[in-house]
């Protein structure tokens, strides 16, 4: 029962970050599909955290390549710190409102 229930757990979370560049005030925000994953199983949870790391570097523009230097930006940094935060805080809630029956 646990693995049709975690299979069937909600169709997306909503990858939410705050201003991803500085100087702007624009939220961005994607959806990660969780459908047809198995969360109780390690091959599911991995696939979901491919997912969710997939999109918050899109959200966060992470890949972007800045002139003078390989590494990202102290805001492309923070960007991804938030996203992926606020990706585990939705896992969660997503599996405790399934555990009492929601």
């Amino acid at each position: 029962m646990t693995k049709h229930i975690m299979a069937t757990a909600g169709a997306a979370l909503a990858l939410l970050t705050a201003p991803a560049l500085a100087g702007t005030t624009e939220s961005r925000s994607q959806t990660i599909s969780v459908e047809g994953l198995d969360l109780s199983t390690p091959a599911g949870q991995r696939l979901l955290d491919q997912r969710i790391e997939r999109a918050a570097r899109s959200v966060c523009q992470s890949e972007r390549t800045r002139t003078g230097t390989r590494m990202q930006s102290r805001a492309a940094r923070d960007c991804l710190k938030i996203a992926r935060a606020s990706a585990r805080k939705q896992v969660a809630a997503m599996i405790e409102s399934r555990h009492q029956g929601g």
